[in-house]
């Protein structure tokens, strides 16, 4: 309100709008870094998977389907995460 009681105050809603938008350009800024992040941790567990795919071949036998399923569940989560950067992606529309 304004001082004299008439109407809304013109430079508080111009604070909180300009607010808003800072908030929102923050969350912007923070769900790329998310969504960055995600693309990182699946590039990661893809290299893990490798190792022990790599791993696999080497000891043969129930330790190698050990290794195998190791490899798959970090493949699974890789895959996660990519899914997790997509739509993140999506749902701020950052760019791919």
């Amino acid at each position: 309100m304004t001082d004299d009681g008439a109407g809304p105050d013109p430079g508080r809603a111009a604070d909180l709008t300009g607010r808003a938008v800072q908030a929102d350009d923050d969350a912007r800024v923070l769900a790329a870094r998310l969504a960055r992040t995600a693309l990182d941790v699946a590039a990661t567990l893809d290299r893990v998977a490798a190792t022990r795919e790599a791993r696999a071949a080497q000891v043969g036998g129930a330790a190698a389907e050990v290794f195998r399923a190791s490899a798959r569940r970090a493949r699974s989560m890789a895959e996660s995460e990519r899914v997790e950067s997509r739509e993140l992606r999506r749902a701020w529309r950052l760019p791919d």
